[in-house]
């Protein structure tokens, strides 16, 4: 669930540079930005399909701003890149549980916790040695 919700924060950052580029797009994409902006309406955390509603508006946004990234200001490039990079990153995460036994830099380690916000592992030995590591660091 908390990767579902760092992919929220990321949808709502894409709405945001879709909303300020609203007026470029063409018409195809303006009925897809009235739809993603009716949906938020009707996204609730409490809904069985959060996960999957999120990935798709997120993926949706991200397919949209694409093309239109070159009409964007240098600021607004850098935010989109991040959303991007922050969402390959979150799936990349997403992919390893708690208690999961992993091999980092040829040794064994426990999947002690997973952090969506920073992006990050913890990972244990049995020791009292905890690290924690970037998904990036991952091998």
């Amino acid at each position: 669930m908390k990767n579902y919700l760092a992919f929220d924060k990321l949808r709502e950052d894409g709405m945001n540079l879709l909303e300020k580029y609203s007026n470029l797009l063409d018409q195809d994409h303006h009925i897809t930005f009235v739809g993603l902006v009716k949906t938020e309406h009707t996204l609730t955390i409490d809904s069985e399909t959060f996960g999957n509603d999120v990935c798709y508006y997120l993926n949706l946004i991200i397919e949209i701003l694409t093309s239109y990234e070159d009409l964007m200001d240098k600021e607004d490039q850098e935010m989109f890149d991040d959303i991007c990079t922050i969402s390959l990153q979150i799936d990349k995460l997403s992919d390893y549980k708690v208690g999961a036994l992993i091999i980092h830099n040829k040794l064994p380690y426990q999947v002690m916790d997973i952090d969506f916000d920073d992006i990050t592992l913890c990972l244990g030995n049995g020791e009292e040695n905890e690290m924690w590591i970037e998904v990036n660091e991952l091998n």
